[in-house]
């Protein structure tokens, strides 16, 4: 059993800033060490954040025997290289999604995870969030009966200039920065998918900078998903269920807000047009009265809970992350590897179907 776990960071940009802040907040955590392909980068970021060494080379870094775990939060492009050898060098690993830009890297990754024995954990903090732990709970639960739809939309608009490696034609675009989130709701709600069709919108680089995922499930269920790196999105996600319907308020990432409603309760209490169960005479009057009207809508409203992540939303993963390496666990029962590469597989398939269609 592992009593403190000393963590090494890869990377100084800013997810690796972000995530410094959210490991200080777990007592048990020490980060003893910083690498970057820039040893003055590197040592920049140690002397600004108080990390005890600093490295300009992955072989030394990882030399270093006090490193029990790193997390990996370089360039997109380097992630897979970078967390095989890692693993290979007998550390946990913790890594930025996404893991892998293609299937052929993702696979790679799990094949050096499962041969090294090593726990790999992809990192889709918002699995972990409390608010999305509820929502699997209440479909789980069978009170809403069985599970048919999947709404999840997450955009907000960015530029090349506020974020390029979101532009880059190498390890950037929509799918693979900001899709995994939704995929990995829908998986864990519908299950394994048979067919994915995508609509894209690209830029004159040609990277996916918008992007219209349908998924159909093998369990009979169907996903909508929705992605942008140039609009506002409405940013909630909903579960439609035979009986009923769970969802998350906006944002859809870093949720804090659940909805749910049973289907019996908005029956109940709406205004029906012939009147079933009420006087005719009082149909009309709520029908023909705007504040009437309006107190019905709030009868009839889904009941929202709060359910908040604490001081950091990171901290609940971190905190998985740390307890799976005390229990030596080779991987993670919420987001499991076969699920990472699962999302990896449906990126591919979507943008790979939308490259290649007609248009007429």
């Amino acid at each position: 059993m592992i009593k403190s776990v000393k963590i090494g960071i890869i990377g100084t940009g800013r997810m690796a800033e972000t995530m410094l802040g959210a490991f200080k907040e777990v007592s048990d955590i020490e980060v003893i060490a910083v690498c970057s392909t820039s040893p003055d980068r590197a040592r920049e970021f140690a002397l600004r954040f108080g990390i005890k060494a600093s490295y300009g080379d992955l072989t030394q870094f990882f030399c270093n025997d006090a490193i029990r775990a790193v997390y990996i939060a370089n360039r997109n492009v380097e992630h897979s290289v970078t967390a095989i050898a890692a693993l290979n060098a007998g550390k946990a690993v913790l890594c930025e999604k996404p893991f892998a830009i293609n299937v052929k890297e993702g696979q790679a990754v799990l094949a050096a995870a499962r041969n090294a024995r090593q726990l790999f954990v992809e990192a889709m903090w918002t699995s972990f969030l409390p608010a999305y732990r509820r929502v699997r709970d209440l479909v789980q639960s069978g009170s809403f009966g069985k599970p048919t739809h999947v709404h999840f939309d997450f955009g907000y608009p960015t530029s090349a200039k506020i974020n390029p490696l979101l532009f880059a034609a190498n390890g950037g675009g929509v799918l693979l920065d900001r899709s995994a989130y939704g995929i990995a709701l829908a998986l864990s709600i519908l299950g394994d998918v048979v067919m994915a069709e995508a609509a894209l919108g690209l830029n004159e680089d040609g990277v996916d900078i918008n992007a219209s995922l349908q998924l159909t499930h093998r369990a009979g269920g169907q996903s909508q998903l929705g992605f942008s790196l140039t609009s506002l999105m409405a940013n909630t996600a909903t579960i439609a269920c035979e009986n009923g319907m769970v969802g998350l308020m906006p944002p859809t990432i870093g949720a804090e807000m659940v909805f749910y409603q049973h289907s019996a309760a908005r029956h109940s209490t709406r205004i029906n047009a012939n009147g079933r169960g009420l006087k005719q005479q009082f149909i009309k009057t709520l029908r023909r009265h705007a504040l009437l009207r309006r107190v019905n809508a709030a009868v009839s409203s889904p009941k929202v809970e709060f359910h908040p992540f604490g001081v950091n939303p990171y901290v609940a993963q971190i905190c998985h992350f740390i307890e799976l390496l005390r229990t030596e666990c080779s991987e993670s029962n919420v987001n499991t590897m076969d699920s990472s590469l699962a999302a990896l597989q449906i990126i591919e398939a979507s943008k790979n179907r939308a490259m290649n269609r007609t248009i007429i």
